[in-house]
């Protein structure tokens, strides 16, 4: 249940990211995960600290639990 609303939380907060396209979510066994997707070509550096920036700003309305854990966000880029 704490890693769907941290999920739920995060995806809320992350939409409206400048060219975000799409996201995914994930979660199980106390762990949560979200995928934001952006159009090739997109700063993933600056998408990177945009996505930041918007989880700091929802770590207060987060349980408990899932900032004692805390949050990592990695950057990828997909080879298609």
């Amino acid at each position: 249940m704490v890693e769907e609303t941290a999920v739920a939380l995060i995806e809320q907060e992350l939409n409206g990211i400048e060219n975000l396209l799409y996201m995914d979510s994930a979660s199980e066994q106390n762990l949560g995960t979200n995928y934001p997707d952006f159009p090739g070509g997109t700063n993933l550096d600056l998408a990177s600290v945009e996505t930041q920036n918007r989880i700091k700003r929802a770590e207060p309305r987060l349980p408990e639990e899932a900032r004692r854990l805390g949050i990592t966000v990695t950057k990828s880029a997909r080879i298609s």
